[in-house]
């Protein structure tokens, strides 16, 4: 996990180094949420700005994992060496997290990763409350009194309802959503595990599933 540092001024890394690296951040974040959440002097936006980091994180986290396990399998395993050129191009054009949810599971295993149930519904959410918070749009009107108009507002209930638990709530949803993509692999629940802990850094709990 250690960077390689040849003396160019430039450091190199595994391909699960930055998933790692970006769900340790996830932790650390969630760990702080918590704490901001039982201290006498609670501060709700302290804690909001903590939840949305949560939010912004874990949705890289699962993009920079479907980046480096997807160029790894088409670049050096045989069977799924015929979608390199599919994976690089993606890559090299940026094409959205959404895309590639829905286009590389299906190319390389011929199964789909559902964003309308279970998991995939979950994290498809945690995606869109990334969006909505990164793409601000909408021009609101509101009359909080009578005769009061206020106008060119935005509405951020979203971001209002963060809570302590959020973050904890978001690195729950990440490694689930690791470990989905990594079952339609067809990889059985023992090296699901060892791969959720390869790439995440984290022992998965004895009663974690599916």
């Amino acid at each position: 996990m250690s960077a390689l540092a040849p003396g160019d001024g430039r450091a190199y890394g595994s391909p699960n180094k930055m998933v790692w690296e970006y769900f340790a951040a996830l932790r650390r974040v969630a760990k702080r949420a918590a704490n901001l959440g039982k201290s006498a002097a609670r501060n709700e936006a302290a804690i909001r700005r903590e939840a949305f980091v949560s939010v912004v994180v874990g949705v890289a986290v699962v993009e920079a994992f479907m980046n480096a396990r997807y160029r790894t399998l088409a670049t050096w395993e045989a069977r799924y060496q015929e979608h390199n050129g599919l994976i690089l191009g993606d890559l090299r054009r940026r094409v959205s997290l959404e895309s590639k949810l829905k286009r590389w599971p299906m190319k390389l295993h011929g199964k789909v990763f559902a964003l309308d149930s279970g998991i995939g519904k979950r994290f498809d959410e945690l995606r869109r409350t990334r969006n909505e918070f990164i793409h601000v749009d909408g021009h609101e009107t509101i009359e909080p009194s009578p005769g009061i108009i206020v106008t060119g507002l935005i509405d951020t209930s979203t971001y209002h309802n963060l809570d302590a638990s959020s973050p904890t709530t978001v690195a729950d949803v990440v490694q689930r959503t690791v470990g989905h993509l990594l079952r339609i692999e067809g990889l059985p629940e023992s090296q699901v595990r060892e791969q959720v802990h390869f790439w995440l850094g984290e022992m998965v709990p004895d009663d974690w599933t599916p």
